[in-house]
């Protein structure tokens, strides 16, 4: 699926987005070392067809995820009632956006001492990127969309990438355990939460965005972004909690998701400040009744 992009069909767009879904299936449905083999195996096979840096970008952007997850996916103990309890979904999808902060800040230390540092790194990158796909438009075109897009571009692609792999994993899981195969039982999702330092790692890139000296504040504003992501979940997570007190409850579902894709960037933004303050206000223990049954923190 991630070779398909080569073939330049429409279609390779969506089964690109789906390139770890197997290393997922793999991981959660018999292992962390099924997770491993198939993420070498991944990895090989896609050096060995498209290249040895196509490999290791298929590496580091499905496989390691894919493992890191899955190893923390499968971690469980024994609760004092005797009952298996098994590592929170929050505390997977916290450790996996800090492990794309991570690759953000390591990216801007590579850069720093390029021309303009890390934004100018960036800016070279898109405008070779813009002259190579679309050579017919003029200079000026292309320095305008590099304007449009460098301030946010690192943080949108680790956004992006970071929603591509919570949805697979989360598919995975929902195959799994729908055919019997899954390894743990699937988390509740209205359940969703985080830890606080994931709250904390935001607040403190805000502040770098805010009142940073020049790189820090492009660096900050883009970890900012990063950081905020896992927060629109925790905001789908309370929305589901909530909808548990309304008489339909799957039409309302239905009915908000469609109002999600129609405004879209605005719905996002809401969500992810939705998901911010229940760190803080707990709403849906204010307003849902208490949670049932509790993920091993």
């Amino acid at each position: 699926m991630t070779l398909s992009v080569v073939t330049g069909s429409p279609l390779s767009f969506f089964l690109v987005y789906l390139g770890s879904l197997p290393l997922y299936l793999a991981g959660l449905g018999f292992g962390f070392r099924a997770a491993g083999v198939a993420a070498l195996v991944g990895a090989a096979t896609t050096a060995f067809s498209a290249g040895p840096l196509a490999g290791v970008l298929f590496a580091g952007v499905s496989g390691l995820p894919a493992f890191m997850v899955t190893v923390l996916a499968l971690r469980n103990r024994l609760g004092p009632d005797g009952q298996t309890e098994w590592y929170a979904a929050g505390n997977i999808l916290a450790q996996l956006t800090a492990l794309g902060a991570a690759f953000l800040a390591f990216a801007a230390l590579l850069t720093m001492g390029s021309d303009g540092g890390f934004e100018g790194a960036i800016r070279q990158y898109l405008g070779d990127l813009f002259a190579a796909m679309m050579p017919q438009l003029s200079e000026l075109d292309r320095r305008d969309m590099t304007d449009v897009l460098a301030p946010a571009f690192p943080g949108a692609v680790l956004t992006s990438w970071l929603l591509m792999s919570a949805v697979n994993g989360g598919l995975a899981q929902w195959v799994l355990a729908r055919s019997g195969r899954a390894i743990r039982p699937s988390p509740a999702f209205a359940e969703l939460d985080l830890p606080q330092w994931s709250a904390l790692l935001l607040v403190g890139a805000g502040i770098m965005a805010l009142f940073g000296p020049g790189p820090f504040e492009y660096v900050g504003r883009n970890l900012a972004l990063v950081l905020a992501a896992p927060f629109f979940f925790v905001g789908l997570a309370v929305v589901h909690a909530l909808t548990r007190r309304v008489p339909f409850p799957g039409m309302f579902l239905a009915a908000f998701y469609v109002f999600v894709v129609l405004l879209s960037g605005f719905a996002a933004l809401l969500l992810t400040g939705l998901g911010f303050l229940e760190q803080w206000a707990c709403l849906r223990r204010r307003f849902a009744g208490p949670d049932k049954g509790q993920e091993d923190e």
